[in-house]
């Protein structure tokens, strides 16, 4: 019996399982090759996701700079016509002007001219 404790002590020294510790090794190795196709795959959709998210942020920010800069035109556009609408209010209050003021001197005429 005593020798067959040492065989059994110097077989597990030179590595040797029993059948038990087989079946639970090879049990456990098989549930942590699952838990590790599992977690590759999840990471494999993860790094889809995130190119994906990575290929909307870029396109999403290209199209903000677009945005900016049509912004940036437009508002360059309604400077320059609000400066000529500027201009062109001026110029009709001064033709206004002249000719309130031909008006004025007809008048003056229509008054001279009725003076005997």
């Amino acid at each position: 019996f005593e020798s067959q404790v040492m065989q059994r002590k110097v077989a597990r020294v030179s590595g040797e399982r029993t059948m038990e510790e087989k079946l639970e090794l090879s049990n456990k190795i098989e549930n942590l090759e699952a838990s590790l196709a599992q977690q590759t795959e999840l990471w494999d959709t993860v790094v889809k996701q995130t190119r994906h998210l990575d290929a909307e942020l870029r396109a999403a920010q290209r199209a903000a700079e677009e945005q900016k800069k049509e912004n940036t035109k437009s508002q360059g556009d309604v400077e320059g016509i609000e400066a000529e609408n500027n201009s062109l209010t001026r110029a009709v209050e001064t033709q206004s002007r002249e000719k309130e003021d031909v008006l004025v001197q007809r008048d003056i005429l229509r008054l001279e001219v009725k003076k005997p």
